[in-house]
């Protein structure tokens, strides 16, 4: 965890649907755990990291972990990275995190 003074190793999810992004452990919410994939240093130098599996995985992981919908403009962040991987990878991550691929288009899973 990236909250100051806290000293959580790792993010445990909460229980049910509306605490799965919230850390059983500190109580502090998914992307203060996942901070370290995403802040880099304030360089004048900018190193660009070669768009792969993991990297798409891990960008996905910020949004579709625990939600139910997805806004459109992470959306087509996410259309960009996924033409960068096989649609079996796609399918992949979205499996993942609980969604269909017909979930994904639709821009929110369907209760069944």
């Amino acid at each position: 965890c990236f909250v100051p003074n806290c000293f959580c190793a790792q993010f445990g999810p909460g229980n049910g649907n509306d605490r799965k992004r919230i850390c059983e452990n500190c109580q502090h919410g998914w992307i203060e755990h996942g901070r370290n994939t995403i802040v880099k240093s304030h360089t004048a130098e900018v190193a660009f990291e070669p768009t792969t599996f993991e990297t798409v995985y891990r960008v996905a992981s910020l949004f579709l972990f625990g939600c139910q919908a997805c806004p459109i403009r992470l959306r087509i962040l996410m259309d960009r990275l996924f033409q960068c991987i096989s649609p079996e990878q796609a399918n992949s991550i979205l499996s993942s995190f609980g969604w269909s691929y017909d979930d994904y288009n639709r821009g929110y899973i369907a209760e069944v």
